[in-house]
């Protein structure tokens, strides 16, 4: 919603010095003529939110079904279940505070893309292991087993890799289109990116319901895997983004 809010402004601001007479149909005009590097990674965009609204749609309830064996929403098991679940939430935003400062050592060392690619490949099986690891990850509580009791969470592994991409995701693809979009339709153009993170929200909330029911089998922690796998497919469609100077640009 505020992402929405935010892109109708971006374009807004671009748009509003009265030099264009029709502003919708400026837009669709600059919607087709897309820059290739913006068009491709645009996908790269829909892969990682459809993820992440997956994770925050299904985690607990796919969590408390394979975790806790209990759909019931009023039950202690289930509280228990979110418990956890809100843990690893709150654990995986703070994961931004260490690792975007070695975001710009990555860019220069490996690029921007390679990053980008990382990034997704760490919220792909976070999301996974949710799933596909005991309840722990083999650490119990995490930090809590210090008595860190904020950080305390059965889903750890899962936290640290999650926060990683959800600090890449914030921050590199809008470095890529900073470099390569033209400066004239910037405002634009950022605006009209953040429409691809729109568009998986619908999605998920439309369809994600009769996917778990006919194609995984209505076990809601299958989601988490789907969501995981297509995050990580994110990063093989970024070997199709047309960004060939990134490890130059990154220490410019």
């Amino acid at each position: 919603g505020l992402l929405g809010v935010t892109s109708v402004l971006f374009m807004i601001n671009a748009l509003r010095d009265g030099r264009r007479g029709n502003m919708l149909g400026d837009v669709l005009g600059d919607l087709v003529a897309m820059p290739t590097v913006m068009k491709r990674l645009a996908t790269v965009q829909f892969t990682s939110w459809f993820a992440f609204f997956i994770m925050w749609i299904y985690t607990v309830p796919a969590m408390a079904e394979a975790k806790f064996g209990t759909a019931d929403t009023g039950s202690a098991a289930y509280d228990t279940a979110a418990n956890g679940v809100y843990g690893m939430f709150g654990f995986y935003n703070l994961i931004p505070i260490g690792y975007a400062m070695l975001l710009p050592v990555l860019g220069r060392a490996i690029g921007l893309k390679m990053t980008y690619a990382l990034g997704l490949i760490a919220g792909g099986l976070g999301l996974a292991f949710m799933t596909l690891l005991p309840l722990g990850q083999g650490l119990g509580t995490g930090f809590g087993e210090f008595g860190l009791g904020l950080l305390a969470t059965e889903y750890t592994i899962s936290a640290l890799l999650i926060g990683i991409a959800w600090t890449t995701v914030l921050v590199v693809p809008y470095s890529i289109l900073a470099e390569a979009l033209p400066a004239s339709k910037m405002g634009v153009y950022m605006g009209i990116f953040n429409f691809f993170i729109v568009v998986p929200q619908i999605v998920v909330a439309t369809v994600m319901a009769l996917v778990v029911k006919a194609l995984l089998g209505g076990a809601l922690a299958n989601a988490l895997v789907l969501g995981g796998a297509v995050m990580a497919l994110g990063a093989v469609l970024l070997l199709f983004v047309p960004y060939k100077n990134q490890v130059r640009s990154a220490r410019a």
